[in-house]
């Protein structure tokens, strides 16, 4: 069974690459505080964090121009675009940043978050593991490497990357706990995926995952009733076999007549539906 997540599926997304965009908007650049160059950059950044993104996107071209080689102005770059919700060009530029520099981190955790939004997730993961091989204890990595995996269908490393994952922010531990439950469900750990959703309504009720994992404890409920149900079913009929019971436990039951059936077997059949 599969909870549909596509309603909330880019704001959980886009969430993650802000948290991500606030930690690792810090300048690495450094040069003359004579070149011109620098004062387009340092500009640029002041604009970024006031909200002025078109400004902000001006100011790093500009420096682009003055320092053509340089990594972390085409990430700056492609951060705005993101901004700007023009993901093309946001992934164009943090695939220029990579070019230049492919230990640039930070422009494989940005781009590993966007492909991720793009529903490109085989090419988020290998960008994310780049990270993740550096630094596991980043915030939200984890997160964003569990998504990825959990909609590749591949729940047990996503389960490896929620459980091991760093998710300071409420909302961002909220997310873990129902991409946990989500994962936990395919593999057919209902009840752990329970608690996990339990959780998070008793720890934040206000968050965006609140709703879904009210919606997903009622499915789970309804699930394991029906295979409760099941069960007992499998239960009583393994009782017996045409007619003759496969472990006789008294010489009254130990030879039965074909088409009758015993006060044993109706007795079984009737408890089934007791729970209900």
């Amino acid at each position: 069974m599969y909870l549909p997540i596509n309603p909330l599926k880019k704001w959980l997304l886009q969430m993650a690459l802000c948290l991500f965009a606030i930690v690792v908007f810090t300048p690495t650049f450094v040069s003359s505080q004579e070149h011109l160059g620098h004062g387009h950059l340092k500009k640029g950044m002041e604009l970024y964090k006031s909200g002025d993104y078109k400004e902000a996107l001006g100011k790093f071209f500009e420096a682009l121009k003055v320092f053509p080689s340089d990594s972390d102005i085409y990430l700056y770059i492609g951060l705005t675009y993101q901004k700007l919700d023009e993901t093309e060009n946001a992934i164009y530029s943090l695939q220029s940043a990579l070019e230049l520099d492919d230990e640039n981190l930070e422009a494989h955790s940005q781009l590993g978050a966007m492909l991720n939004l793009k529903g490109k997730y085989k090419d988020a993961v290998g960008h994310l593991e780049r990270v993740w091989e550096s630094e596991p204890e980043r915030e939200d990595l984890g997160l964003l490497l569990g998504m990825a995996y959990y909609n590749l269908a591949q729940y047990e490393k996503a389960l490896n990357y929620l459980k091991a994952g760093k998710a300071t922010d409420r909302t961002s531990r909220s997310l873990t706990l129902y991409y946990t439950a989500l994962a936990e469900q395919q593999l057919g750990l209902t009840e752990e995926a329970l608690v996990k959703l339990e959780e998070i309504v008793t720890y934040d009720p206000t968050s965006p995952a609140a709703p879904l994992a009210i919606k997903f404890i009622e499915v789970l409920k309804v699930e394991r009733r029906v295979k409760k149900r099941f069960g007992l079913e499998l239960f009583g009929r393994a009782g017996y076999d045409d007619n003759v019971m496969s472990v006789p436990t008294t010489n009254e039951f130990s030879l039965r007549e074909r088409g009758q059936d015993s006060y044993f077997e109706s007795a079984s059949l009737t408890a089934r539906f007791l729970p209900f």
